[in-house]
């Protein structure tokens, strides 16, 4: 697949899916699931893979007159509260850590929310004690400074956390092996 042909794919996908999922988090009736963070995880990496001089994608490459680079102003938002995209991504990317490092690689992911970070698509996000992400956090990060918000450096200091702990088991297989 071509560049413009993914980056149209994850185009659509935001003017299709990502408007209501951002309505539906706005009003609080949350009625979609986390395949659309999901899937714009997904498309970003096989669009960074064809770049040869990121992990991210080509800046040059536009549909329509937009690029990748454009289309993440989407998830800006200046109210850091629960009830925004950008929260509900950082808390799908952070309760699925693993999973998008295993599948992704954490150099990627650092980018990634480096990238958001660099284009103020950013913010500090208390979260709320009754929300499964702060137990979360707060039980496998408690070691991270300031445990109790979310954001884009949050993020990287989890993954450097957990890309730590997979280095530590590796180098632990070496020595016994």
């Amino acid at each position: 697949m071509s560049e413009k042909e993914l980056l149209k794919l994850i185009i659509n996908d935001v003017d299709r899916r990502g408007i209501k999922i951002k309505k539906s988090i706005q009003n609080e009736t949350k009625v979609f699931s986390d395949s659309f963070f999901e899937n714009f995880i997904d498309l970003t990496y096989k669009l960074g893979k064809l770049n040869k001089d990121s992990n991210l994608p080509n800046p040059d490459i536009t549909y329509k007159e937009e690029s990748w680079y454009l289309l993440i102003y989407f998830f800006q938002t200046f109210e850091y509260e629960p009830n925004t995209l950008y929260y509900h991504f950082l808390k799908f990317t952070a309760l699925n850590l693993d999973k998008l490092i295993s599948n992704y690689g954490a150099k990627f992911m650092i980018q990634l929310f480096m990238n958001f970070e660099e284009n103020a698509i950013t913010g500090l996000f208390k979260i709320p004690k009754n929300d499964e992400l702060y137990n979360f956090i707060t039980t496998k990060f408690k070691n991270i400074p300031e445990n109790n918000i979310i954001s884009n450096t949050q993020i990287v200091l989890m993954i450097n956390k957990l890309k730590n702990k997979l280095n530590n088991k590796t180098q632990t297989k070496k020595n016994k092996g």
